[in-house]
């Protein structure tokens, strides 16, 4: 049985205790502890932040402000409100699709973020790598699932999926110069899944409607 959305809001606050619960404006508000290891990297700090989950969150993105200032807008993924930019949506609006819960989310996307803004303060890296913003970070997102290399490939994949025109006997749209059977055929089977399928139409649409400025 799936979770209710009162059930996704209690594990976050049994797993992370020093959070609370607004019914009111349906947002947790608390100090998120990070206790992070990555490879010999050993990160203990915490921050004060705001969550805010629309009931539809899988469909709308939760947002996560930070509220103590402890993110310089010299790290480049918080915006002007403190909002920070987590992932590109697709990404996070994929993950949800996939299965996997808010706690899970929290886990993915928000931990890794804070363990990269103290990392980025002390070594002026990004110890995961950096993922640009707008149409180049989706572009990235898309060619790292696909396993493509280019703009145009990544809207080819997205046509072939999104209006379900898969032909095993057809070339690749990955520019292989392989049989779809024998090359992409798994991945873009996987992709038009309905729970994927309104995710990467948006996307499609936006990409191939700018796609002569590129």
């Amino acid at each position: 049985m799936s979770k209710t959305y009162e059930d996704s809001i209690n594990e976050i606050l049994n797993e992370f205790p020093n959070f609370n619960w607004n019914e009111e404006r349906k947002f947790l508000a608390g100090s998120l502890e990070i206790n992070h290891t990555y490879f010999d990297e050993h990160i203990i700090d915490n921050f004060f932040i705001e969550i805010m989950i629309p009931y539809e969150y899988s469909i709308t993105l939760p947002r996560v402000y930070s509220k103590d200032k402890k993110v310089a807008f010299s790290f480049d993924h918080i915006y002007r409100d403190g909002m920070l930019c987590l992932a590109t949506d697709a990404d996070q609006l994929c993950f949800f699709a996939d299965g996997h819960s808010l706690n899970d989310w929290i886990k993915h996307y928000v931990i890794p973020y804070f363990f990269a803004v103290d990392y980025f303060k002390k070594y002026k890296v990004y110890p995961f790598g950096e993922r640009e913003h707008g149409d180049n970070g989706i572009i990235s997102f898309y060619a790292e699932k696909f396993m493509v290399s280019s703009r145009p490939d990544v809207i080819k994949m997205l046509d072939c999926i999104v209006n379900k025109s898969y032909r095993g006997h057809l070339l690749c749209p990955c520019g292989s110069g392989k049989r779809m059977r024998n090359c992409h055929k798994d991945i873009v089977f996987n992709r038009q899944q309905d729970k994927y399928q309104r995710i990467l139409k948006n996307d499609f649409i936006s990409l191939a409607s700018r796609k002569e400025k590129y």
